[in-house]
């Protein structure tokens, strides 16, 4: 178990910045979030959370909120994809990955000035 990192920080900052169901109590549980286990390759990171909060998220929405982060670059115009999941009302993982498949060289390299959200 250990804190979120301030990059994992800056992106959660971010996806919270979209209007979705249950916003308050997501924003609850990430304020008292911390990372149990993580998975960061090339291909896509996922980044297992857990929370202090007891209070539930009361949707069924397993993916409240996905922040499509767009670079354009050599490999082309493309997101970037931040979903945020929630499993038994509780946040459980963030996963990165670029949607068309490429490889994430560096992750806290990831240029945020282009975002659109899907809620």
């Amino acid at each position: 178990m250990r804190e979120l990192y301030s990059s994992e920080k800056k992106w959660i900052k971010l996806m919270l910045k979209a209007d979705f169901k249950g916003k308050k109590i997501i924003t609850e549980q990430l304020s008292n979030a911390y990372v149990i286990s993580e998975e960061i390759t090339r291909g896509f990171a996922s980044i297992k959370l857990g929370t202090f909060t007891k209070i539930r998220y009361p949707f069924p929405e397993r993916v409240p909120i996905t922040m499509l982060v767009y670079i354009d670059d050599l490999k082309g115009y493309r997101p970037i994809e931040f979903l945020l999941h929630v499993v038994d009302g509780y946040v459980d993982e963030l996963e990165i990955f670029d949607a068309a498949g490429f490889d994430i060289e560096d992750y806290s390299s990831i240029p945020l000035d282009n975002i659109k959200y899907q809620t």
